[in-house]
């Protein structure tokens, strides 16, 4: 298919995609607010796709973004992540996956503790992709969408290939010196549970 057929496909797509959204709005469940960043994200992750796939070249000598959060500091948030769910649950195994994100939306550590649910690793990227993409934390977007809210979001711009967004609490950006160098993720227990084991982690980390 051509560059233009798949753009064409794609925005029919994003239609339906906005004709849901304005549904759900209507309904009370989504805000304006959070309605057009989500159409934003739709738009982002179905028309980019259809024409990198004609477009895109790999090029080996191309400068990667720069990493803003190194693997021993996302190791530091998963350890003191993985010990709060211990606590928490009063489970050796914690039962929780965590996920740590670098500003880039590029995934540096994920650990999927034993006994977690099947669905925990996904749970726990969705919701730090959630912080990251909105530059709060993922209860504060909950919050406000159950209360038929506004909120002031900050959005950040991600790599394509981020698809899971998963905005219920349970993600946390991580903030040093102003700037979100990245974000925790935790699922796999109750959404406010992992709420609690991702805050405690950012807290760890003494930024």
């Amino acid at each position: 298919m051509k560059a233009s057929g798949l753009v064409t496909e794609c925005r029919a797509r994003l239609a339906g995609f906005a004709r849901q959204l304005h549904t759900w709005s209507g309904k009370g469940i989504m805000t304006r607010t959070i309605l057009a960043t989500a159409i934003f994200v739709l738009s982002a992750g179905l028309i980019s796709p259809a024409l990198s796939a004609q477009a895109f070249v790999f090029d080996p000598n191309a400068t990667p973004p720069p990493q803003m959060i190194d693997l021993a500091t996302a190791q530091r948030a998963v350890d003191a992540a993985a010990a709060a769910a211990i606590e928490i649950t009063g489970d050796p195994n914690g039962r929780v996956a965590i996920a740590v994100l670098d500003a880039n939306g590029d995934v540096v550590v994920v650990r999927r503790m034993d006994t977690a649910i099947p669905r925990a690793v996904t749970s726990a990227m969705g919701h730090a992709r959630a912080a990251l993409l909105f530059g709060v934390s993922a209860i504060d977007l909950y919050d406000a969408m159950n209360a038929g809210e506004s909120i002031t979001a900050f959005p950040q711009k991600l790599p394509m290939g981020n698809w899971e967004i998963t905005i219920e609490p349970g993600g946390i950006p991580i903030v040093r010196d102003g700037v979100t160098i990245g974000a925790i993720g935790v699922g796999g227990i109750p959404s406010l549970d992992d709420e609690k084991v991702a805050q405690i982690a950012v807290d760890a980390l003494g930024f």
